[in-house]
C-alpha cells in the first residue's frame, strides 16, 4: 500500500507541474513594465478624455 501511496503522490506532483507549465504556454503574452499583459490596441486613442462629461451614477 506504501508503493501505491508514493506511486500517486508522485503521479499528482508530475500532473501539477505539467499543468503549470502548460497554464504558463498559454498565457505567454507580451506584458509591459509593470508585469500586466500588454493590450492589442490602445483604448484611450480614440477618444478625448478631457471632453468626457463625468457624472455620478444615479
Amino acid at each position: 500500500m506504501s508503493g501505491l501511496l508514493h506511486a500517486l503522490t508522485l503521479l499528482g506532483v508530475l500532473v501539477g507541474v505539467a499543468a503549470l507549465f502548460l497554464f504558463a504556454w498559454l498565457d505567454d503574452r507580451e506584458r509591459g513594465e509593470d508585469g500586466l499583459p500588454v493590450l492589442e490596441e490602445d483604448l484611450t486613442s480614440w477618444r478625448d478624455w478631457s471632453e468626457v462629461e463625468w457624472r455620478w451614477p444615479r
